[in-house]
């Protein structure tokens, strides 16, 4: 988590992550999943930078995989301290 007080901005990111990938036709669903980093820096959205193939140069013929193509979604977040969570909820797991 990044943050910055004097303007009262932050920045979440993590990954990789799995991200249902849309338009994959694949038999079983786990083949459908891709590779994403998930940012956030407001509390009613997030972006997935997912790893797709992407050229290496305009003019040149080769590929890479890359987190290249970024998506937003809808989301709802919430910061959470572990260390308060455990005190104010004994006995109850993370998750």
């Amino acid at each position: 988590m990044n943050v910055h007080p004097p303007d009262n901005r932050f920045q979440v990111d993590v990954g990789p992550v799995l991200y249902p990938g849309s338009g994959s036709k694949a038999a079983f669903l786990v083949e459908r999943l891709q590779l994403a980093y998930a940012m956030y820096n407001e509390f009613d959205g997030a972006e997935f930078a997912l790893r797709v193939p992407t050229r290496v140069a305009a003019a040149a013929p080769g590929e890479t995989l890359h987190y290249s193509e970024v998506v937003k979604r809808l989301a709802r977040h919430q910061v959470v301290n572990a260390a308060e969570w455990a005190v104010s909820k004994p006995g109850r797991v993370l998750g």
